[in-house]
């Protein structure tokens, strides 16, 4: 996840400094999959949360959200199966 980065931006302009940390939590469809602290780095100013999910199916929702524990900024993203 690359929070709240401006679409068409580089590591080396706008975005989110480094390092922060992000309370991070990946639902599938309504439960929590994930939920943890992740700190950014630089110079790129995001994080990495990797999970393996087993048997996505038709109608499946992904929802990964992130909150900056320093500004309160929030970043949401949804994958629908």
């Amino acid at each position: 996840m690359d929070p709240c980065r401006p679409p068409g931006t580089d590591s080396g302009e706008g975005g989110v400094p480094s390092p922060e940390r992000w309370r991070v939590t990946i639902m599938r469809n309504g439960s929590a999959v994930f939920r943890g602290v992740r700190t950014t780095t630089a110079p790129s100013g995001s994080f990495d949360v990797r999970r393996l999910l087993a048997g996505p199916s038709a109608g499946t929702r992904i929802v990964a959200t992130a909150k900056s524990l320093q500004s309160g900024e929030t970043c949401r993203g949804v994958l629908a199966l």
